[in-house]
């Protein structure tokens, strides 16, 4: 292991310190938090002068860290380097849950997506930020319930409560399982019981008004086009913007699904095949601008059926996300006729519970469309 100091800038009056490290021939770049006058610089090191003592001094020590962690670790990564030159920049201990945290982050960041790492720390920022000075010896039966707590009355819905949850406990867990404590602490940490959410799901009149609807905005269109292509294949958005040329083959789009790490293999219509081909096989959109987009879509298509929500009463157009193609697909192909099996194998389903959902919400539907044809139900339309 090699490790040096470097002027960050050398043109300027003063410049911020970095090092490296070179592991296995990989140098790892990292901010020391230390500045200089360029004129105090020379020869990779600072002067020895009276004025750059005090810095001298810091980066002897950093260096004497760094040293020792890298000497130590087994398992050395660029990621847990940066984690824990970042935490002795910072002043945080090597039993600092903050400090703790940055390496469980280190190591996770290496077997899962960006937008996992995303949700991972805002849920642990939140515990981490819950009470000043968090030590590990504070957390009991009580502070797990505070905590619960602080997350709903912040008007996060259940499942988001319970996804936060998760994070904490995985990340509680980990520090057990990895001799940094003694004690599960996950244990203090209790799921929510959800309420069951109603299901809602755009119907065969709607998805055809979707269909036909003639668009003179060019943004929503293209938002429309996605969705669209969301409720012929089940994919979740996430998945619907990593779409390629490539994922294709012989009428099948083969694609790994971001959320399970499953592949799935989806049958193209040929109206999902048109929509890839009118985008030239490119339907990237963020999330955020896709459901606001979504929305205005809606609304400008005057699709406000009263949807039935935990929260009361809402306008389709007001609650519309992404997520609601996924569900489209699923009751639709069920609506239509398609078995149940084959419905879970295209969407990639893993929990038979929330699947089941779907076909209990199709069944219904279908009862309540026979009725309508029912004789008595005629005539009172007529009459």
């Amino acid at each position: 292991m090699e490790m040096r100091f470097f002027l960050k800038d050398s043109s300027g009056k003063d410049s911020t310190i970095y090092g490296y490290v070179t592991i296995n021939g990989k140098k790892v770049k990292f901010t020391t938090g230390e500045k200089c006058k360029t004129a105090d610089w020379q020869k990779g090191e600072l002067k020895q002068l009276s004025t750059t003592k005090e810095i001298r001094n810091r980066l002897a020590v950093l260096k004497a860290d760094i040293d020792e962690f890298c000497n130590k670790s087994t398992d050395l990564t660029p990621n847990k380097l940066t984690a824990f030159v970042q935490a002795q920049i910072k002043g945080e201990k090597m039993d600092d849950i903050a400090y703790l945290v940055n390496q469980f982050l280190a190591e996770k960041s290496q077997t899962v997506t960006e937008a996992t790492i995303a949700q991972v720390k805002a849920a642990l920022a939140n515990f981490i930020g819950f009470k000043k000075g968090l030590q590990l010896a504070d957390i009991n039966n009580s502070l797990g319930a505070s905590f619960t707590a602080s997350l709903k009355s912040s008007g996060l819905g259940e499942s988001t409560v319970n996804k936060y949850l998760k994070n904490v406990k995985v990340f509680l867990n980990w520090l057990y399982q990895n001799d940094h404590t003694q004690v599960n602490y996950a244990k203090y940490f209790k799921f929510m019981k959800l309420s069951e959410q109603p299901i809602y799901a755009l119907t065969l009149d709607e998805l055809s008004l979707l269909e036909n609807s003639e668009i003179d905005n060019k943004k929503l269109e293209r938002i429309r086009d996605i969705f669209l292509f969301s409720c012929y294949t089940g994919l979740r958005h996430s998945d619907v913007k990593q779409v390629k040329r490539e994922n294709v083959f012989e009428g099948q789009l083969i694609l790994k699904q971001q959320k399970t790490r499953q592949y799935v293999s989806i049958p193209l219509m040929s109206e999902a095949q048109a929509i890839l081909e009118k985008y030239n096989y490119s339907l990237q959109i963020s999330n955020q601008k896709a459901n606001a987009y979504l929305k205005d879509l809606f609304k400008a298509l005057e699709m406000n059926r009263q949807i039935l929500t935990s929260k009361g009463t809402k306008k389709l157009s007001d609650v519309i996300s992404f997520h609601c193609g996924r569900k489209t697909f699923c009751t639709t192909a069920l609506i239509s006729g398609m078995q149940s099996d084959i419905v879970k194998q295209i969407s990639g389903h893993k929990k038979d519970d929330v699947f089941q959902r779907y076909v209990a919400f199709a069944e219904q539907t279908k009862q309540n469309e026979m009725q309508k044809m029912s004789r008595s139900a005629r005539h009172l339309k007529i009459g």
